[in-house]
């Protein structure tokens, strides 16, 4: 079974980009173009992973993020700007954005992107969830894979993060 991928964005080319990329790569990708239509989509289908765009009218993607976790949908989720700062990154990361990254994703990286993060997440309510599935221990690799990937923000977030364990 493909994997299934819901993509937000108000631009229809940005969506249509995404789509395209990630279709060649075998996953089932679902498009919508706001914040509401993404909820609706969300309250009907199963979705492995979801990509937001942060500016989006009536509802950016942060917000779109908090909704999401309030209503009780796990789906792991990335937040893409083309207005990133430190704040937003923060704010993403504190309501479980598993990456902030910014504008513009080459088709390699977002194929790279998705690969990773589906390889590593496990939704609850998929069928081969088991509670017994544990993350991966050794944290330093994917520090670094998470810098190497989102460059300046992650490394912004996790040099916060090791501030404030000190």
């Amino acid at each position: 079974m493909s994997k299934r991928i819901l993509v937000v964005d108000d631009e229809p080319n940005v969506r249509l980009s995404y789509r395209v990329t990630l279709e060649t790569e075998g996953l089932a990708v679902r498009e919508a173009d706001c914040a509401a239509r993404a909820l609706d989509r969300l309250a009907g289908e199963h979705f492995d992973l979801a990509i937001l765009d942060m500016r989006m009218p009536e509802m950016d993607g942060l917000d779109l993020l908090a909704e999401m976790r309030k209503r009780g949908f796990k789906t792991p989720a990335v937040i893409i700007t083309a207005y990133g700062d430190i704040p937003h990154a923060v704010r993403a990361m504190q309501l479980g954005a598993i990456d902030f990254l910014q504008k513009p994703l080459t088709p390699e990286a977002l194929r790279n992107l998705v690969a990773e993060i589906l390889s590593r997440h496990v939704v609850e309510g998929d069928p081969n969830h088991s509670p017994n599935t544990s993350r991966k221990v050794n944290v330093m690799p994917d520090i670094l894979c998470t810098v190497a990937t989102v460059g300046f923000f992650a490394l912004m977030i996790v040099f916060m993060w090791a501030c404030e364990k000190i």
